[in-house]
Parts: C-alpha cells; sequence; structure tokens
C-alpha cells in the first residue's frame, strides 16, 4: 500500500506539473503576441511620422535655413528610410503572421494584411527636377 501512494503521488505530481506548463505556454504566448503587435504597430507608426516628414518638406512647409541641394538631400535619406522600413514592416508581419498561422489576422489587427504599397515610382528620385 505504501509503494502504490507514493506512485499514485508521483502520477499526480506529473499532472500537475503538466498542468502548469501548459498554463505558463498559454500566458507566454499572451506576452509574445502582444510584443509582436506592439512592434507592429510601432513600426506602422514611424512610418507614418516619416511619411508626413517627407510630405511636410516635399511641400516646403519644413525648409528652414537648409539650402536647396540639402533640402533635396533630406527628402531623399527620409524616402530611403520609409523604404527600408516598410521592408522590414512586411518582412516582420510576413514572418508573425506565418507563426501564428490562422489566429494571426485577429491577434494583428491593427497591422494591414495587404502588402505595403509604395508611394513613389522611384523612392531616391527628387521631386525638384532642376540639377
Amino acid at each position: 500500500m505504501h509503494s502504490s501512494g507514493i506512485s499514485n503521488i508521483a502520477k499526480k505530481k506529473r499532472i500537475f506539473d503538466a498542468c502548469m506548463a501548459k498554463m505558463r505556454v498559454q500566458e507566454e504566448k499572451v506576452i509574445l503576441v502582444r510584443e509582436m503587435r506592439n512592434l507592429c504597430t510601432y513600426l506602422n507608426q514611424l512610418a507614418g511620422s516619416i511619411r508626413k516628414m517627407t510630405t511636410e518638406m516635399s511641400s516646403g512647409e519644413s525648409r528652414g535655413n537648409v539650402s536647396e541641394e540639402g533640402h533635396r538631400g533630406l527628402i531623399c535619406l527620409l524616402r530611403k528610410r520609409l523604404l527600408d522600413l516598410e521592408e522590414k514592416l512586411k518582412a516582420v508581419c510576413a514572418r508573425y503572421r506565418q507563426a501564428l498561422g490562422s489566429d494571426a489576422n485577429s491577434l494583428l489587427q491593427d497591422v494591414p494584411e495587404e502588402d505595403i504599397q509604395e508611394q513613389h515610382d522611384d523612392p531616391y528620385e527628387s521631386t525638384d527636377d532642376s540639377d
């Protein structure tokens, strides 16, 4: 009877440990998905800020004391940064969707599912044609 009591306790402990491990995995999945979503949201917001800055600079609103050549250079750098950021966002979201499977759309709802469209044919081309 003594050995069956010990084996019964050991069996209960294994079941309890398995249940606790499952609960920890579920908690960690929630945290991981939240972090994935936060990263995608951050990258989207950063891309939006760069788009806004590029638009403002292209319209000449925030030129300041910068020369014409410097102004065109800044716009070019912003467009390059935006392109790099959009590629990173697309890659990150694609990996997250692949990892999350069918749950991806509901869990990453703030992130656009379609590919990010380029706003310009040539992101490095200056809006001013006077060279």
